[in-house]
């Protein structure tokens, strides 16, 4: 079995998010996978939480034992703090959703009471033509599977994230219950490092809990909606100037509707984005009705996306959609973009839908990718170019060279025969030799050996100045990039009401 120290890999905190998923693990004792062969140990969790916060405390195995099993504190040198988000992501969470529901009468009563309470919802619930079941029939068949992404997006984020809310300003809400959660774990643990983990709503309440403590160590996030908004005018000045990205990295989702809510304002961490293998690009065409619809929802808030939510709701919300290197790394769009170009029109279509900040890590990240793309593009054909230019300019020499030796072989085949039977081989030699317009180094040649080089030259230097040119083009697109990366550290296009 490994040894698990304090520095995981994005992948380890991809599966300890998927992790604190299952209700199994809310146990101390429990041994937590996070990877091929390698755990985690729990040493406390919180469930019964009024705004409904869930996460797990653990250690890594050398720590759990040197402590004896976790007793020992002042023996643990790090902990990691991972919470639940809003998705079931578990078939046994899935199923706890879905006897909750059953309690109800008519057995859909409770999702139907969370499509009566939000406009959100009755959105989602119209623009799937009679319920939210159809949009998730191929993962479930049932509208009981969206019951608790409901409950958490209707109870908790549509109050408070779709409607930008401060959430200091607020008497309760889950992001300050976590954050009580997580300091009672640092006051118990003592000197010991904190990590922290989560995915959806809870890599919200990791980011409010983040820029809140100094002494939290890092965090990871998968497919959080951005909580700059709802963070106080110190906090947004402090994130537009960078001072979080070197301790939290969020990982987003361009086919995902949740993790794009609030994009339009700036980023508060190091915005990563992942490469959804599953899903290349999402159908963004609205027929009237549908346009409607999502009019209705972005007078709410203009990041909302009914395409985009509703592909949240079929599958992309998910952590099993990552991908991932063998050093652990996350395989990011970046990378797939750079050998498929092609699919950049798409990608700007949905973030363009969401009205996502301009400075913002994602559509900085697909303008490097564009730029990129056209100065190699410029640097490459513009070079081919140059090639074909010498090449033409160098051929004169031996085309024309070979034309006068074919011209010459044929009359020579032909000496003594027919109408030049009096014509013989030195006759063709003299006329050959007349016909040179200069020899060098006892070769004819049938060109201006002055005009030849001449053009040699003005190619070669054509060829100097293109490579030139495709540099520069190459220059100017990573100094608009750096450009682009240095505003969005200073400052945001709109700022967090």
């Amino acid at each position: 079995m490994k040894k698990v120290t304090k520095n995981l890999t994005h992948e380890q905190y991809n599966y300890l998010s998927s992790e604190s998923y299952k209700i199994k693990n809310y146990k101390v004792g429990t041994r937590v996978l996070i990877g091929k062969n390698e755990y985690l140990y729990v040493v406390d969790y919180t469930t019964d939480n009024k705004q409904g916060t869930n996460a797990i405390t653990l250690v890594s195995k050398e720590d759990y034992f040197t402590s004896n099993r976790g007793k020992n504190i002042e023996k643990i040198s790090n902990i990691y703090i991972s919470y639940r988000g809003s998705e079931p992501i578990s078939g046994d969470q899935a199923k706890s959703t879905m006897d909750l529901s059953k309690k109800e009468k008519g057995g859909e009563g409770f999702a139907q009471k969370l499509i009566d309470f939000s406009p959100l919802a009755k959105a989602i619930e119209k623009f799937s033509d009679g319920g939210v079941s159809k949009a998730t029939a191929s993962t479930v068949g049932a509208v009981k599977y969206a019951n608790e992404i409901l409950q958490d997006w209707v109870t908790e984020d549509y109050n408070n994230l779709i409607r930008q809310r401060k959430f200091d300003k607020l008497k309760d809400n889950q992001p300050k219950e976590a954050n009580k959660y997580a300091n009672e774990m640092h006051e118990k643990y003592g000197t010991a490092n904190v990590h922290l983990t989560g995915h959806s709503l809870a890599g919200t309440d990791v980011t409010y809990i983040l820029v809140n403590n100094d002494w939290v160590a890092d965090a990871v996030t998968f497919e959080n909606p951005n909580a700059f908004a709802n963070l106080p005018k110190d906090i947004q000045e402090k994130a537009k100037n960078g001072e979080y990205r070197h301790r939290l990295t969020e990982y987003l989702n361009l086919n995902d509707g949740l993790s794009l809510l609030n994009r339009q304002f700036p980023d508060v961490g190091k915005v990563l984005v992942m490469w959804d293998e599953s899903l290349e690009h999402v159908d963004m065409s609205m027929n009237r009705k549908e346009h409607m619809t999502n009019q209705g929802l972005q007078l709410t808030n203009e990041s909302l996306n009914i395409n985009l939510f509703m592909e949240a709701i079929k599958g992309s919300h998910q952590l099993k959609r990552y991908s991932f290197h063998k050093n652990g790394s996350v395989i990011t769009l970046q990378e797939k973009l750079s050998k498929n170009p092609q699919l950049l029109h798409a990608m700007f279509v949905q973030a363009a839908s969401t009205h996502m900040n301009e400075q913002g890590a994602p559509l900085i990240l697909l303008k490097t990718i564009l730029l990129k793309e056209i100065a190699d593009k410029f640097h490459n054909e513009i070079s081919e170019y140059a090639e074909d230019l010498i090449k033409a300019v160098t051929s004169i020499d031996t085309d024309t060279t070979y034309s006068a030796l074919e011209t010459k072989s044929m009359f020579t085949r032909m000496v003594g025969f027919g109408e030049y039977d009096l014509l013989t081989v030195a006759d063709v030699e003299e006329v050959f030799r007349e016909l040179a317009l200069s020899n060098d180094k006892g070769d004819h040649l049938f060109f201006n050996l002055e005009l030849f080089e001449d053009a040699m030259h003005s190619a070669m230097v054509l060829k100097d100045g293109i490579s030139k040119a495709g540099n520069f083009t190459e220059i100017v697109a990573t100094q608009i990039i750096e450009g682009d990366k240095n505003l969005a550290t200073a400052m945001g296009t709109k700022q967090g009401g």
